[in-house]
């Protein structure tokens, strides 16, 4: 991922503060993952890709399902996790331009990490650098928000890590330049050490459905289906909400 303008401050290069934040057990999305790319032709042992890796968090789980995976990042104080996490499995890169040998079946970009590419040019470098490390009929699940009418809604929670606990308030709002959000974050930190606030201000590129028809279009990925966000098991929906909310794309590698 780019490194932050001076007028950004980054809870992700806080690797400690963002680890903390998203601590949350990795099942749902293992579970989500295996199942989606066993259906989609791809099951374990395939091998896997994870840009925007971050920690490394669903790495280890989704070994467990048998699948080879591997994963990078462009945030060394996030890859020190990850390496903890999944020895020898993470290296160093810029998601918006790498180059990797075709020799993955799958890859996969949760948690609305595509929202921080920000211009046509690196949202089409990591599409197009992902499709190459793919083998043919390669497979992407792609998470992200889309657009939705009506005023933005903060979203909150709770997590847990030994005997640190984190509330976060995420809100997105403030126009950053054309189709980009600063997306402002609060963690309140509650531990040994007692309490500690930490601010987050981190531009997010705004996707209505059109603009996302219309870049993957452009891509070498064909849309085959799509999920609301933790409503994979039911059934897929007929192409983008034209409403927007929290999705889950799976895509293949075309000719």
């Amino acid at each position: 991922m780019a490194h932050p303008s001076p007028a950004e401050s980054s809870w992700y290069l806080d690797a400690d503060v963002y680890e903390l934040a998203f601590a949350f057990p990795p099942e749902r999305e293992v579970e989500m993952l295996t199942s989606v790319f066993t259906a989609a032709g791809a099951p374990p042992p395939a091998r896997l890709l994870e840009p925007m890796t971050g920690g490394g968090r669903l790495i280890p789980g989704l070994m467990d399902q048998g699948f080879h995976v591997f994963g990078f990042d462009n945030a060394r104080p996030m890859l020190r996790h990850a390496a903890r996490r999944a020895p020898g499995r993470v290296f160093q890169a810029d998601a918006a331009r790498f180059s990797i040998a075709p020799r993955f079946h799958g890859a996969f970009c949760l948690i609305d990490s595509f929202r921080y590419l920000l211009t046509d040019a690196q949202v089409l470098g990591f599409l197009e650098s992902t499709a190459t490390a793919l083998l043919p009929d390669g497979l992407m699940v792609l998470e992200l928000e889309l657009e939705a009418p009506g005023e933005p809604v903060a979203d909150t929670w709770t997590s847990t890590q030994g005997d640190r606990t984190a509330r976060v308030t995420v809100m997105s709002q403030r126009p950053a330049g054309d189709d980009l959000r600063w997306m402002d974050a609060t963690v309140l930190i509650d531990g040994p050490e007692g309490r500690r606030e930490v601010r987050s201000s981190k531009r997010q590129r705004v996707w209505r459905p059109a603009q996302l028809e219309r870049a993957l279009g452009a891509s070498p990925f064909r849309l085959e289906q799509v999920w609301r966000r933790t409503q994979e098991a039911g059934a897929p929906l007929e192409g983008l909400p034209r409403n927007g909310g929290p999705v889950t794309l799976l895509m293949r590698r075309g000719p």
